[in-house]
Order: C-alpha cells, then sequence, then structure tokens
C-alpha cells in the first residue's frame, strides 16, 4: 500500500494512489489537458511541500429575530448571515496539489504529532483529496473544453487571416514599386496597420488563459482581466438569508475552496459571463409539489399580484478582486454608448486629416474664394452689373415717361 500525505513532515517513499481507484479513466488526463491547453501553466509537480498555519480563513456573524405571532404558527425566525472568507496562496497550492496526481508532503509549523496523530491526520487528507477529485470531475472538464474550444478558434482565426496578411503585404510593396498615388499607399497602410493589430492580438493567448494553475478550475470566478487589485485575491463575502443555507455553509467551512461552483456553472451554462457577483437567483428554480402553509399563501399572493417572489434561502457569495474591474467595466460600457458616436466622428475628422482630404478641400475653397468669374468676387461682380443695368432700365423709363408728359402738355396749349 503506497504512503499517504505526511502531515507531520516526513516525506513519503512513494507517490499515493491518487487519483483514487473509484476516479472514472477518462477524469485521469484532466491536469494533462489543462497543461496542452494553457502553455503558460507551470509544469505539474510530482512533489509538494507546504508549510501550513493556524491562521483563520473565514469569519462568520449570523443575526436572527423573531416576532410572538410568527413563533406562535411555529414559523423560521429571519436570519441573516454574513461571512469574510480568505483563499491565502498556501490554500490556493494545497487544491493545485490535492487536486493531481503527486505526493503531497504538508508541515504544521510548531506541531508534535504522535503517530496516531499523524495517521489521523493522513485520513483528513486523503478524504480531501477525495472531495476535490470529486469537484475536478464535476466542473473541471466543462471549463477545460470552453478552454480549448477558444483556443483552436484563435488558431483557426489566425490560420485564416495569415493569407490576407500576406496578400497586403505583397500588394503595399507594389503600389510602392509602381509608383502608385500617395493617398492610395496611406490608406491601404492604415488597413494594413489593422490587420496586423488582429493577427498579433489573435498570437496571445486569449482570456481563458488567465488561469495559472489547474486547481484555479475549481474556483467559482475566473481569473480577472489584471492584476491590478490582485491585493484583494482570494477574499469573498458571502451572504445567506434564512435558516437552510448556514448548516451548509457551516459544513463547508471543511471543505478546501470558496462556494459558489454550482452557480458559476449554471450562469456558464446559460451562456453569460461570471461577474464578481454569484447568487442563488443566477440558477432555474425547480418547482416542487404544492404545498399549503403561510409561507406558500404569501408567495402565491406576490406572484398574482406581479411582485417578484423574495427567496427565503437567498445566498450570495462576492469575490471582492473582481469588484472593481465590475465596476469600471459597467461605466465604460456606459460612457461608451454615450461617447461612441462623437468618438466616431471625431476619428472620422481625424482620418480626413490624415488622408490630405481637409487640405485638399481648403485648396479647392481658397481656388473658388479667388476665382474672379464664379468666386465670390466674381458673384459681388454680376450683382454689380445687374444693380447697375437695372438702374439704367429705370432711368430710360423715367426719361420716357418725362418726354411723353412734356409730349401731351405741349399739345394740350392753343
Amino acid at each position: 500500500m503506497p504512503d499517504t500525505p505526511s502531515a507531520s513532515g516526513s516525506k513519503p517513499s512513494s507517490p499515493p494512489l491518487w487519483p483514487p481507484s473509484n476516479t472514472r479513466p477518462s477524469d485521469l488526463p484532466l491536469p494533462e489537458r489543462f497543461a496542452r491547453a494553457v502553455p503558460s501553466a507551470p509544469a505539474l509537480a510530482t512533489y509538494t511541500e507546504l508549510q501550513l498555519p493556524a491562521r483563520t480563513d473565514e469569519r462568520c456573524l449570523t443575526y436572527c429575530t423573531q416576532r410572538s405571532n410568527a413563533r406562535t404558527f411555529r414559523m423560521e425566525p429571519v436570519c441573516h448571515t454574513l461571512c469574510w472568507r480568505k483563499v491565502y496562496d498556501y490554500e490556493q497550492k494545497l487544491i493545485d496539489a490535492a487536486a493531481r496526481v503527486g505526493t503531497l508532503d504538508i508541515t504544521l509549523p510548531g506541531t508534535v504529532l504522535s503517530e496516531e496523530q499523524t495517521r489521523e491526520l493522513d485520513a483528513r487528507v486523503i478524504k480531501q483529496r477525495d472531495d476535490l477529485s470529486t469537484l475536478a470531475a464535476r466542473y473541471a472538464p466543462e471549463k477545460l473544453a470552453r478552454v480549448e474550444a477558444a483556443e483552436a478558434r484563435r488558431k483557426r482565426e489566425a490560420a485564416a487571416l495569415q493569407p490576407e496578411w500576406e496578400a497586403y503585404c505583397q500588394r503595399v510593396e507594389r503600389m510602392q514599386r509602381e509608383g502608385a498615388e500617395e493617398d492610395a499607399v496611406r490608406r491601404f497602410m492604415v488597413e494594413k496597420r489593422a490587420l496586423r493589430e488582429r493577427v498579433e492580438q489573435l498570437s496571445q493567448p486569449g482570456p481563458e488563459h488567465r488561469y495559472r494553475s489547474f486547481g484555479e478550475l475549481l474556483l467559482p470566478f475566473p481569473p480577472p482581466k489584471t492584476d491590478r487589485w490582485s491585493f484583494l485575491r482570494g477574499h469573498y463575502i458571502y451572504y445567506v438569508r434564512g435558516t437552510h443555507e448556514p448548516p451548509h455553509l457551516w459544513a463547508r467551512m471543511t471543505i478546501l475552496g470558496p462556494w459558489g461552483l454550482r452557480i458559476a456553472q449554471a450562469v456558464q451554462r446559460d451562456g453569460r459571463e461570471v461577474g464578481a457577483l454569484l447568487d442563488s437567483d443566477m440558477v432555474p428554480k425547480v418547482k416542487g409539489p404544492k404545498t399549503v402553509g403561510l409561507a406558500q399563501m404569501g408567495a402565491e399572493q406576490q406572484q398574482g399580484s406581479g411582485k417578484k417572489e423574495r427567496d427565503p434561502n437567498y445566498v450570495a457569495v462576492l469575490s471582492l478582486e473582481h469588484v472593481p474591474p465590475a465596476i469600471y467595466d459597467s461605466a465604460s460600457s456606459s460612457m461608451q454608448r454615450i461617447y461612441a458616436p462623437v468618438l466616431s466622428f471625431l476619428e472620422r475628422y481625424r482620418e480626413s486629416f490624415a488622408s490630405g482630404q481637409q487640405r485638399r478641400s481648403a485648396r479647392l475653397l481658397w481656388e473658388k474664394l479667388t476665382d474672379l468669374e464664379d468666386g465670390p468676387m466674381g458673384m459681388w461682380k454680376k450683382m454689380g452689373a445687374g444693380f447697375e443695368s437695372l438702374r439704367k432700365e429705370r432711368e430710360r423709363e423715367e426719361r420716357e415717361e418725362r418726354r411723353a408728359r412734356e409730349k401731351e402738355k405741349g399739345e394740350g396749349t392753343p
């Protein structure tokens, strides 16, 4: 029988039987699949040594109220539970090591254990690895499939753009060699630059490759887009309403990793992106058999009035590291919707200067202004000539009228 992970600091002579014998064969290559899908991930280690300090990583506060009428009808109290959870770096390393094949050596600083205590702790560690194996078999394949599909899609798009990129390069060189117009060359250079940026973007690992280790697949939240808020990494806030979920939350205090994998899986299966918050409202409710009671009657009354039914066993988990990027993305998307038309106009205006269109327009405008025939000077000249002809025509008519009056006056005298 192979040695078990040691809690006293002694190194096992051979790797433990891991994954356990009841693990399906299809689940065995998951870490290897992850290493192939994420080349930037560190190499899989067959031996891991960790010092496990006795640090508090979760604190919870529960507040309940009860009313006399609800007590009389044996109704549950109104309870709110708020927890702070911290996944330390050594716990994440422990998850990475325990979720794959290899020897795990755990040392408890400042603790001296007897052989019986060591065997008991080794058995608990094996049970912990079994639980992590179950989680990996349940949740890791879907995440790995998405990573592999994104990698295959990125490679296909990069391969499809390669012939177009080569054709652009050859066409620009031919235009420069044949002495094409400067504006046409400049326009093609702009298109070539945009295509090059697209090719470089596809050559870089996508957002799915932000995973740094196989154990991160067992976390409900994906790695953030930036390390700017890394000081908040591993900090989670739990909120539980009601009396049904707190015992499950307390039971999870014996399991490595934060809560929320089931909700994250439901969100991703629905085609949505996991943000900074996961709550029980994101999971479709399963309608069970109807029961008669005050709570059910109140819920049916709210449903009939059009109000949203309040879940008495609401649960939510918040990742503090993901909150600032989520706020920034929301604010930037709102600003983009507002200012996108203005930015588009300014971009077209800038391109008109870069392409020389503004210079050509200014030259044509100046030629029109200085044209003595069709420009403003010619227009004023024609207007002056028109007014002059009207003045002469009016003077001629006045002279004719004056002659006619003088003639009538001369004929009327004896």
